[in-house]
């Protein structure tokens, strides 16, 4: 009986041990395909995470209701939204800076100098505040530079969000750039009108470019004054249409100051040639009237009668070099010869005395032209002087300050910027300037 129970326990114990052993064999066998399902699930996840990177779906101005709405303009603020921006973000040790550091790409430009509200990117939303800044000038310059008809005013464009100098996140959004502002840009055109339409009617306006004179008939345009006005508008129509484009106040370049600096320069020391000439020429024609007037006493005529005779003379010398006269013209010589036997018998100067008396009006005459300056119609005025023959170093100013002008324009227009002109082509203004001011002070002596 002893031995029937040694007999099962050790036939039980002998069970118990392969059960154990058959066991242990399973779990060694199964364990590394669990560990190795286990490593390529969470495998798959990381891959799953690494290819969701942030892509920019959508982007509106912060005042609209639907996307769209309104285009952006500077100072507005546009609110970005970008999927997969948390756990873009959440990756990285410094979260904060790594917002601070995403930069608006407009065009695939970025826009320096812009930090974007991130109060809401665990959302995936980020804020920026369009401003122009000298880092983003250049930038701007190229969004909202050239308007034409189709996009005069407003732009759309391509925008995304991204780190300096790598490449912008994916994108699926545009905005729309406010371009030209509709009411300035009426405003504008309706100023240019009037200030065209005033300097063409309003004397008192012309009067702002023309020299000053002291009898009744209006002045001369004076070449300086002109230039010196047509600078000064030139500038204030460009800063208004950059300020109507990019609300930008501070567009005045060193150039343009310059510029307006040898403009008005010009004018002034023009001014002080002009002033200096006609007094000494006022002097000289009151020396100059007081000989005639003592001439005219002495000849016993007025002076009504002494150009009656001297146009009388004229006339009969005019007769005399032709062939063959018509009997109109034989009446007209015999009228014309008793004229000058009746004003010849009164006069009682000798042939010296008469022919200083002419020389003296013909002196006057030229004397009250500059002394007393009347107009001969603006291209006459600023092409010549007391209306004599055009001179060439009024013409030189001329074409240079046209040329400049094309120049200045059509950087406003592509820049939105005033011109940064070379030092070269500014001495150049300035030795024009210098040689018509140079021509003037001794042709006007």
């Amino acid at each position: 009986m002893n031995c029937d129970k040694k007999g099962y326990s050790t036939l039980i114990f002998t069970l118990l041990l392969l059960l154990l052993f058959t066991a242990g064999n399973a779990r060694a066998a199964e364990s590394p395909t669990q560990k190795t399902g286990k490593k390529q699930d969470s495998t798959k996840a990381g891959k799953k995470k690494e290819e969701m990177p942030p892509v920019v779906v959508s982007a509106r101005n912060q005042s609209d209701v639907t996307p769209g709405d309104n285009p952006v303009k500077l100072y507005d603020k546009i609110v970005v939204q970008i999927n997969n921006l948390a756990s873009f973000v959440e990756k990285e040790e410094k979260k904060e800076e790594a917002l601070s550091s995403l930069l608006l790409y407009l065009d695939g430009r970025p826009i320096m100098d812009i930090q974007p509200e991130t109060g809401g990117w665990k959302n995936g939303v980020l804020v920026y505040r369009m401003i122009r800044t000298n880092k983003s000038k250049d930038a701007w310059k190229e969004l909202l530079g050239r308007p034409g008809a189709a996009d005069l005013f407003a732009r759309e464009v391509p925008l995304s969000v991204g780190f300096e100098k790598q490449p912008p996140f994916a994108t699926k959004a545009t905005i729309k750039l406010h371009v030209l502002n509709a009411t300035w840009l009426w405003v504008l055109a309706i100023s240019l009108f009037l200030v065209i339409i005033l300097f063409w009617k309003n004397e008192s306006v012309k009067d702002l470019v023309r020299e000053n004179d002291t009898s009744n008939k209006p002045g001369p345009y004076s070449l300086a004054r002109v230039q010196m006005a047509w600078w000064f508008f030139l500038v204030v129509l460009a800063y208004a249409f950059i300020y109507a484009v990019t609300g930008y106040f501070d567009a005045l370049t060193q150039s343009v100051l310059a510029l307006i600096g040898i403009s008005g320069g010009t004018g002034v020391v023009a001014a002080m040639v002009d002033d200096d000439t006609r007094k000494k020429n006022r002097v000289q024609l009151a020396v100059t009237e007081k000989n005639i007037a003592d001439l005219l006493a002495k000849s016993n005529l007025s002076a009504d009668e002494w150009h009656k005779l001297t146009a009388a003379e004229k006339e009969n010398a005019n007769f005399k070099v032709k062939p063959k006269l018509s009997s109109v013209d034989s009446q007209k010589l015999a009228d014309t010869k008793k004229v000058i036997d009746d004003l010849r018998g009164k006069c009682k100067l000798s042939q010296d005395e008469e022919t200083k008396l002419s020389e003296l009006y013909i002196t006057k005459g030229e004397s009250e032209s500059i002394a007393n300056p009347h107009t001969n119609g603006f291209l006459k005025d600023i092409l010549s002087f007391g209306g004599s023959d055009s001179a060439f170093h009024r013409l030189q100013i001329i074409v240079w300050t046209l040329m400049l002008t094309v120049i200045f324009l059509r950087e406003v227009y592509n820049t939105l910027s005033m011109p940064e002109f070379s030092a070269e082509l500014l001495g150049l203004m300035g030795i024009s300037s210098g040689t018509y001011l140079g021509f003037k002070a001794v042709t006007q002596k």
